[in-house]
C-alpha cells in the first residue's frame, strides 16, 4: 500500500457536526480548573484582584500566589534545568513579577466550563506601566545588538489600556529584517 492514501471514513461524520471529542464527554459533577496567564513579559504584578471572581455563581475557588504562599513554592525546572550551570526553580504561580507571556498568575475552579470562562474573564490583574521612553531605549538597544524587534512582549506602555490584546504593530523595516534572518525551508 506504499504511496497510496487510504480512504478517510470520518469526514462525513465530522462535516455533519456529529463528531465526538473528549470535551463532549459529560460526567456528573466534575469541577473545571482554569489558569489566568500573564499578558506581559518581565512585568511587575501590582495587584491580582480575585474578590469579584470568588463571589460569582458557580465559582468554587480562586487563588493567586498570595493565597497559596505555603503551597506555591517553586519547583525544580523540568529535566534538571539550569542557567549557566546553576539549577533554578520555577514558581507554580507568579507572585510579584511575570517573567514571560503566559506565565500562570492565578487559578480558578468552577462548577462548569461556562462559569469558568466567565470567572477567568473577571480576574483583574494590574500591571504598572513601563516608564516613558523605555520602548525607544529598547529599540535602540536592539539595533545596537543587531536584534530584530517584534511586537510581542515589548508591547506595554502608557497607552496600553487603549490597545486591544494582539494589536501591537511591527514596523515594516523590522518585519523585513526578520524575514531576512529567517532561514528558507
Amino acid at each position: 500500500m506504499r504511496g497510496v492514501s487510504p480512504k478517510r471514513k470520518e469526514d462525513a461524520r465530522l462535516l455533519a457536526g456529529a463528531g465526538r471529542f473528549v470535551e463532549d464527554i459529560e460526567r456528573a459533577g466534575p469541577a473545571r480548573l482554569g489558569v489566568v496567564r500573564s499578558q506581559h513579559a518581565h512585568a511587575q504584578l501590582k495587584k491580582i484582584d480575585l474578590r469579584n471572581v470568588r463571589k460569582r455563581a458557580g465559582v468554587l475557588a480562586a487563588w493567586s500566589a498570595a493565597d497559596l504562599a505555603d503551597l506555591a513554592r517553586a519547583i525544580p525546572a523540568a529535566w534538571g534545568g539550569s542557567h549557566k550551570g546553576k539549577p533554578f526553580a520555577v514558581p507554580l504561580l507568579a507572585a510579584e513579577r511575570a517573567r514571560y507571556v503566559g506565565e500562570p498568575i492565578a487559578v480558578v475552579v468552577a462548577e462548569d466550563a461556562y462559569a469558568l470562562a466567565d470567572a477567568l474573564d473577571a480576574v483583574e490583574v494590574e500591571y504598572p506601566n513601563c516608564r516613558p521612553g523605555w520602548g525607544r531605549h529598547l529599540r535602540a538597544l536592539a539595533q545596537q545588538l543587531g536584534l530584530a524587534v517584534t511586537g510581542g512582549s515589548d508591547c506595554h506602555g502608557p497607552d496600553d489600556a487603549k490597545r486591544a490584546p494582539g494589536a501591537c504593530g511591527v514596523r515594516w523595516a523590522d518585519l523585513q529584517l526578520l524575514r531576512q534572518r529567517t532561514p528558507a525551508r
